[in-house]
């Protein structure tokens, strides 16, 4: 490269590091909280597995993002472990506050 050519480099100026890195932990905490909601189903099939599910009981759902391809659902079921059922046997609800924090106590 001839003497008199400057490369110019992608220089970044420590405020913009400052602000991506800020972002970057807002995106990560609103990601955090969001994934922290519970969230649950009703049953409204249970074909194979009447052991398993009750029809029209509310089931806590666990995030999972590897069962909508599959159109599964990863429930907390009957055994109080976590299982993948098909995604149709639920309908997801949102419910109140109040309900929600009388399920956490639930044992």
């Amino acid at each position: 490269m001839p003497p008199n050519i400057l490369c110019r480099a992608n220089l970044t100026s420590k405020n913009d590091l400052q602000r991506e890195h800020i972002k970057n932990k807002i995106t990560t905490k609103i990601m955090q909280e969001i994934n922290s909601k519970k969230q649950f189903a009703v049953c409204v099939k249970n074909d194979g597995y009447p052991a398993s599910l009750e029809l029209r009981k509310i089931y806590e759902v666990l995030q999972d993002s590897q069962t909508a391809d599959h159109k599964q659902i990863r429930v907390v079921d009957e055994s109080g472990e976590d299982y993948l059922y098909p995604a149709d046997y639920f309908v997801l609800i949102e419910i109140p506050q109040a309900v929600e924090s009388t399920f956490s106590h639930a044992t």
